[in-house]
């Protein structure tokens, strides 16, 4: 890949004749949507490689026109993307650009049209993008194609299988990327996971430098999985009574039996792999010693604190959402869980996080149509606030949530045909409708350098 420090950014003017060509082609969860180009010596198509990095407190990805809290559009700058401070609503734009294979120079490149942004943790966020080019192996692809975005350089990276470049379809964030947003159970932010293929089994896609390149770990979709830092998983099937415990390191699959009866399910709690004893309330760590399963009194006791069944729960700072809205506290302190807001009645299957923020969704009575109750907490004041949507169904909210800011939720419609969007304000606790057949392309983007 490029290197900024070593490469002259310059613009790119129409004397080059040089411009991302675009394909109608829409591609599909397991192949790119667009042609290859390497072989005809068209070396007139640049591939990007590298967008704006982000800023910590400009944040949320955006097209300059999207109307969101506070938008304040700038009069100074035509770029088509910006990043937005949540705080202030000032805008920071974005280039995107690529190597020119002649003079070897970065040049800024037409905007590409963003299909969705997905945050998949503090490192990476991946994009889905139409009217691309990008090179895998020395050829040139143009058409829809995933990238990911590495945050803190910039960097853009194609999503590749079988040696080409793949466009990756996202229906419903948690359904397809296994993201900090939506999960706390992936410690390793190095690779990224995600459900994959016809049976959305487990992959992994490894940064090899130049691109990410994905493979299988597991076949089946019907366990649950948790993934230690150095890329190590382990899986447990419904059955609840063996983990298999893949090691990234020396690449061996062991299966151990195991007694989870009066224990919660494992859960990843600083990069290791615990479980609760529920008669003790003791918390224990799991490791593999000699090729044995062992157990190992951890000092923390965890009153109450249950897990939630289906891997549902996400994690900022020292505090945990599950998807029933409780809130719990792992005190460092004290080395003490502790529970510190209550379940809520019919919720939602899946929480989400912002940068400072937790969210989960729920209503006042059961039911998939009744309009959505949305519970934030904020993790630097301790705080919950419930917010309720004056329009929309819990259904939508909690399969298609997008967090836009620490005090801003958006979700909308299945996006097919003429669908509504809805944004919803925390601070004046206002639900605003877009009618529209096009998704906003709209994300928070959490990063390392502003957390707490």
């Amino acid at each position: 890949m490029i290197n900024n420090t070593k490469r002259r950014c310059i613009p790119l003017t129409a004397a080059l004749s040089i411009m991302l060509v675009g394909c109608n082609s829409g591609g599909s969860s397991n192949s790119g949507g667009g042609h290859n180009d390497g072989n005809d010596g068209n070396n007139k198509t640049i591939a990007l490689s590298h967008m704006t990095s982000i800023t910590p407190g400009y944040q949320t990805f955006q097209a300059r026109d999207v109307e969101t809290k506070a938008f304040a559009k700038s009069s100074n700058n035509d770029s088509a993307y910006v990043y937005k401070s949540a705080e202030t609503g000032d805008l920071q734009p974005i280039d995107f650009s690529g190597e020119d294979p002649q003079t070897n120079d970065l040049v800024i490149l037409p905007a590409p049209k963003i299909i969705k942004v997905v945050d998949i943790n503090q490192r990476y966020a991946a994009m889905n993008i139409d009217n691309v080019a990008v090179e895998v192996n020395g050829k040139k692809y143009v058409g829809t194609y995933t990238l990911i975005q590495e945050k803190e350089t910039g960097a853009m990276f194609p999503l590749i299988e079988g040696d080409v470049p793949i466009y990756k379809r996202i229906d419903a964030d948690h359904e397809a990327w296994v993201t900090a947003t939506h999960f706390s159970y992936a410690a390793d932010d190095s690779r990224i996971y995600l459900r994959h293929g016809d049976g959305k089994s487990l992959h992994v896609a490894e940064n090899n430098g130049d691109y990410f390149v994905i493979t299988k770990i597991f076949d089946d979709y019907f366990r649950n999985n948790w993934i230690l830092t150095d890329g190590t998983v382990i899986s447990l099937p419904w059955s609840r009574n063996e983990l298999i415990w893949v090691d990234r390191i020396n690449g061996t699959t062991n299966t151990y039996n195991i007694d989870l009866t009066n224990t919660t399910n494992p859960f990843v709690f600083q990069g290791k792999l615990h479980i609760v004893n529920t008669s003790t309330d003791k918390m224990l760590e799991l490791t593999v010693d000699s090729n044995a399963l062992t157990m190992t009194d951890t000092g923390w006791t965890a009153p109450g604190y249950r897990t939630d069944d289906n891997n549902n729960s996400v994690r900022r700072s020292d505090y945990e959402m599950l998807s029933d809205c409780s809130v719990y506290k792992f005190d460092t302190d004290t080395k003490t869980v502790l529970k510190i807001s209550d379940r809520e009645d019919n919720s939602g299957f899946t929480p989400a996080a912002g940068q400072h923020a937790l969210f989960c969704v729920h209503s006042v009575a059961e039911g998939n149509q009744e309009q959505p109750l949305f519970t934030q907490f904020d993790t630097r004041t301790e705080s919950t606030q419930t917010t309720p949507a004056t329009t929309g169904a819990k259904i939508d909210a909690t399969e298609r949530l997008v967090v836009v800011s620490d005090k801003e939720i958006m979700f909308y419609q299945d996006p097919f045909g003429e669908f509504t969007e809805y944004y919803v304000d925390f601070d004046t606790n206002t639900t605003t409708e877009k009618q529209t057949d096009s998704l906003s392309v709209i994300k928070m983007q959490t990063v390392a350098q502003a957390a707490e």
